[in-house]
């Protein structure tokens, strides 16, 4: 199953019609429609918002698989960590990471930083 099938399967078990998903996500619904008719996948600009939207894990959105270090995007709520959502999803990701690609991610990190 393509991205694109797995987001239209979790919007027809969650009873999600494209305009409520584009209403969520902020996408349009010509790219929604184009994603059904031309069978393409989203790009990964919009992953994070589809999955929050339909609050599925990006693994699983990915993959079509519950994943062993799955963590789930859902809607915005306060907390007291002080940190904004996109940074908590990031932390969140980073605590559930293994040692070896934490270092990974940090290189990677480090690397981008180093970019103009």
């Amino acid at each position: 199953m393509t991205i694109s099938e797995r987001i239209f399967h979790i919007m027809e078990e969650k009873h999600i019609s494209q305009t409520a998903l584009s209403e969520r996500t902020g996408i349009s619904q010509r790219t929604i429609s184009d994603w059904k008719r031309k069978k393409t996948n989203p790009g990964a600009d919009k992953i994070i918002s589809l999955c929050r939207a339909l609050e599925i894990s990006s693994y699983y959105l990915l993959t079509g698989e519950s994943g062993p270090e799955e963590v789930r995007i859902t809607a915005k709520t306060a907390d007291d960590s002080g940190l904004r959502e996109d940074e908590q999803i990031v932390v969140d990701y980073y605590n559930n990471m293994s040692e070896i690609k934490k270092k990974r991610l940090i290189a990677y990190m480090q690397g981008l930083s180093k970019r103009k």
